[in-house]
């Protein structure tokens, strides 16, 4: 079998990712805003230190210029060069005038791209702007000019520009590996969040009767199991367990059996209306799965870890869980909660779509957080984990959630959490492993990474491909 190998990477392309750079100018020139305007520098120490800063300002616009070389995007050059003057000048009111000016101009007048317009306008007039106090910031003023033109050889001398000698001290932090939604599936065939939230049969009744159970019955033939479907007023209204829930010795539960796999992106409940007679409802609730190949039930979690859902607050409105990350299930438990003992009843649907895909699960070194913001771990993994390994089970790079280019962005579930990541320092090379349900012929490989350097995230420099026949 010949297997074709294609990489995607995933590289910055829309406006916010385009600044990074930018961004770490700002967090090298911070110093030089410490030190005052550049007007009000005097005497010879300041100026040493003035020049001590600007060679960390330029280690900076080096690692800068490195990446804009790389990602071969003009227009981030243009971006860079506007952001390095607004760092170098950013106690200048004479600077941010100007540069308000332009823009203000650029906008009214002129058909060019405004931020073209505004850096061509600054770097015109920067050097007597600023009034440099050493020939450093002159420099630094024409290796921006530099940048904007893209002009600089490799020898650094191209039209004229300067290149300052100094090196750039090696990187603090380590490259990290990220990695997200593996498909070793055609992309046609892995499943999409967007399209999965169908009602998967309760209302309706594509969920047969012997398909739903339940671990007690208030009365089985009035507030039975089969009474527990949404927005059917059946018997008795609702399943109703019978013991209270809220005791030390009380598991009540609901079972619905899909009898295949099911992708579950969210579940929803009612009380027990009753016909205008029912008082009881749920207010919160847990939720427990099953798949083959799995050999005990999971108790469900919330991307933050939160393993409590909200229910209720009356017998007849609809609430809905929105389950990120979705479940990967054949058979779903409805497990009523309540902090206090209290009578329950309930009615609830499941929404999803098949599970298609026939990953059973994945093996692999648990990632790795990256300072106190961002985590890089596979924290929806179900299956096992062992002195750091994950096995047994499928997680985040299963889950359908696609991460943002810039992997620190919070998208609502916390910065980083869409994705996992390792040091390419802190062992052997990675070894990911996928199982499947059965033989399956592959005609292609698309591994989705980060590669976003400036942030020294890169994506890997090589993979290798084995590729293990199963029991026919």
């Amino acid at each position: 079998m010949v297997v074709v190998v294609q990489e995607s990477l995933q590289r910055e392309h829309d406006g916010q990712e385009l600044l990074e750079p930018a961004q770490e100018l700002q967090e090298a020139g911070q110093v030089l805003q410490d030190l005052g305007t550049q007007e009000g520098l005097q005497g010879g120490d300041k100026r040493h230190e003035l020049c001590q800063d600007l060679q960390e300002v330029d280690q900076g616009l080096r690692k800068a210029e490195q990446k804009l070389q790389e990602a071969g995007r003009e227009y981030l050059k243009v971006e860079l060069c506007r952001y390095a003057l607004t760092t170098l000048g950013s106690r200048s009111a004479t600077l941010r005038n100007l540069a308000a000016q332009e823009e203000c101009h650029a906008r009214r007048a002129h058909p060019r791209p405004r931020h073209q317009l505004v850096t061509d306008a600054v770097v015109r007039r920067a050097a007597g702007a600023m009034r440099p106090s050493s020939t450093d910031l002159t420099k630094s003023v024409a290796r921006i000019q530099c940048l904007e033109r893209g002009s600089m050889d490799a020898q650094g001398d191209g039209d004229g520009c300067l290149w300052w000698a100094w090196r750039r001290p090696p990187t603090l932090l380590s490259s990290l590996l990220l990695l997200i939604l593996f498909g070793f599936v055609s992309p046609s065939s892995a499943f999409d969040l967007a399209s999965c939230g169908a009602a998967l049969g309760m209302e309706s009744g594509k969920i047969k009767d012997v398909q739903i159970t339940a671990s007690s019955s208030y009365d089985v033939s009035v507030t039975g199991p089969v009474s527990a479907r949404l927005k059917i007023e059946r018997l008795g209204g609702a399943w109703c367990p019978r013991k209270m829930v809220g005791t030390a010795d009380s598991k009540e539960y609901l079972e619905i059996d899909l009898e295949t796999t099911h992708v579950i992106s969210a579940t929803e409940s009612q009380g027990r209306f009753g016909n205008g007679q029912g008082v009881e409802f749920v207010e919160t609730y847990m939720l427990e799965y099953w798949r083959p190949g799995v050999t005990s039930w999971y108790t469900y979690k919330r991307w933050d870890g939160e393993k409590i859902l909200k229910g209720n607050v009356n017998t007849y409105t609809v609430v809905r869980n929105e389950l990120v990350p979705p479940i990967l299930a054949s058979k779903v438990r409805f497990v009523p909660y309540s902090p206090h003992p209290r009578t329950v009843c309930m009615r609830v649907e499941l929404l999803g779509c098949p599970y298609t895909d026939g990953v059973v699960s994945y093996s692999m070194p648990q990632g790795q957080d990256r300072g106190v913001e961002v985590d890089l771990l596979d924290l929806s993994y179900d299956g096992t984990t062992t002195e750091g390994l994950l096995y047994g089970g499928l997680g985040q790079l299963h889950d359908g959630t696609v991460g943002d280019h810039n992997f620190r962005t919070d998208i609502g579930h916390g910065k980083g959490y869409e994705w996992v990541g390792w040091r390419n320092d802190s062992q052997s090379p990675l070894e990911i492993s996928f199982e499947f349900d059965g033989v399956r012929n592959f005609s292609s490989l698309h591994i989705y990474t980060n590669n976003m350097h400036t942030k020294d995230v890169q994506r890997q420099s090589r993979v290798t491909t084995v590729w293990k026949p199963g029991r026919r």
